[in-house]
């Protein structure tokens, strides 16, 4: 369940209280951490948009496979989606932010990331 979240959510920028809970939080973790970035900095920057907190969403999508090469892959998202499909709350609207979110991110490797974690996030939300 948490790698559906990860991968419909992408990193879902909510407040930091409960960071815990976070979608894939461990691998934030590990990745700010490789950037040099500290737990604090993290926190106030998950609400942000921040160039590096885009990095850190590349890193994190990296690790899940959902980015192959610096390149955002649709096959992997939707193949990731598929395989958990049972456990997807709203399959159907997932599906199509995935899609939708996947055609707006362009730019380099942080960029297209942090455009595709903050558009899978106002879709989910709204």
């Amino acid at each position: 369940m948490k790698r559906v979240l990860a991968l419909v959510g992408a990193f879902l920028l909510v407040s930091a209280v409960q960071c815990d809970d976070m979608p894939f939080w461990n691998e934030m973790v590990e990745c700010a951490q490789g950037m040099g970035i500290s737990l604090d900095q993290m926190k106030s920057m998950l609400t942000s948009k921040d160039a590096q907190m885009n990095c850190v969403h590349a890193c994190v999508l990296e690790k899940i496979g959902g980015m192959v090469d610096g390149k955002l892959s649709l096959d992997s998202l939707m193949e990731s989606l598929e395989k958990l499909k049972a456990e997807v709350k709203d399959y159907d609207a997932t599906k199509a932010g995935i899609h939708q979110c996947f055609d707006q991110a362009s730019g380099d490797r942080c960029e297209s990331a942090g455009q595709f974690a903050m558009c899978m996030q106002e879709h989910m939300q709204g």
